[in-house]
Order: structure tokens, then C-alpha cells, then sequence
């Protein structure tokens, strides 16, 4: 398996709960994984998510195939 990018987010504003997000994630060159999840990835609803159990979002080879039909793209 090879690890083709890592996506993180900043916090944009959202019409929904608190007015902020961090949900729209956008690839970087580089990335650091520490205890507290992807460094510079934003967690907006820090009572709900985060932390030492942060979830992480892996998709394989089959996943991105169906996306870039899917949005028209190429991958």
C-alpha cells in the first residue's frame, strides 16, 4: 500500500451548529501524526471529536477509482 496524500482542514464557516468547520479538507505536502491526530487539522467541535481517538479516514485504491468517476475527475 502506498499512501498517496494527506488531507486536513482549517476552519471554514458553515451555516450549520456552531458557524465553523473543519470538515473541508484540502491535501499538504507534509504532514506530522502526533497522540492528538494530524498536526495543523483542525477540530472545530472538540467536545464531539478529537483527541486521543480521533478518527483518521483511509481510502484504498477501489474508493478513489469510484470517486474520480464519480465528481468527473481524473486520479
Amino acid at each position: 500500500m502506498k499512501l498517496l496524500s494527506v488531507l486536513i482542514g482549517k476552519p471554514e464557516p458553515t451555516p450549520v451548529k456552531s458557524g465553523m468547520t473543519g470538515h473541508f479538507k484540502k491535501p499538504v505536502d507534509s504532514a506530522v501524526i502526533a497522540t492528538t491526530g494530524v498536526v495543523s487539522d483542525h477540530i472545530v467541535d472538540t467536545e464531539n471529536h478529537g483527541g486521543r481517538n480521533q478518527a483518521v479516514y483511509l481510502f484504498g485504491d477501489q474508493d478513489r477509482a469510484w470517486w474520480s468517476e464519480e465528481m468527473g475527475r481524473s486520479s
